[in-house]
């Protein structure tokens, strides 16, 4: 359970980044944010074996989308499939957090840390 509040929080931290996120008219740079924002998610696959960590990183991925794809609800032409278009996007882009936690924890506790930016942008 823990693992999944951090995870989760981490994903909601990573889209506090994102400047519309929390006040749409008032736009200030919160960059800032993303610096310690996958903290928790490393702290929730510290020691973790892949599956583990993909789960983890599942969750924080598809926390992130849910929260930065939100204006998908406002699109009126959806109708009643814009709740399943945003939670089925989310989830589906949530698999590349998957993929990158699954491969950092695969990698080792040490050597993990030194890889993680580098897959993190490939």
């Amino acid at each position: 359970m823990r693992d999944v509040l951090l995870a989760a929080a981490s994903g909601l931290a990573t889209s506090l980044a994102f400047p519309s996120w929390l006040t749409p008219g008032f736009r200030p740079w919160t960059g800032w944010a993303a610096w310690g924002a996958l903290a928790p998610l490393f702290a929730a696959i510290a020691g973790a074996g892949p599956r583990r960590a993909a789960l983890a990183g599942w969750i924080a991925g598809t926390a992130f989308f849910a929260s930065t794809l939100s204006w998908i609800l406002a699109i009126k032409e959806l109708e009643a499939y814009r709740p399943a278009a945003w939670l089925a996007l989310s989830a589906a882009l949530g698999t590349f957090w998957s993929a990158w936690a699954a491969l950092v924890a695969a990698a080792g506790p040490r050597r993990g840390l030194l890889l993680a930016p580098g897959l993190w942008w490939a």
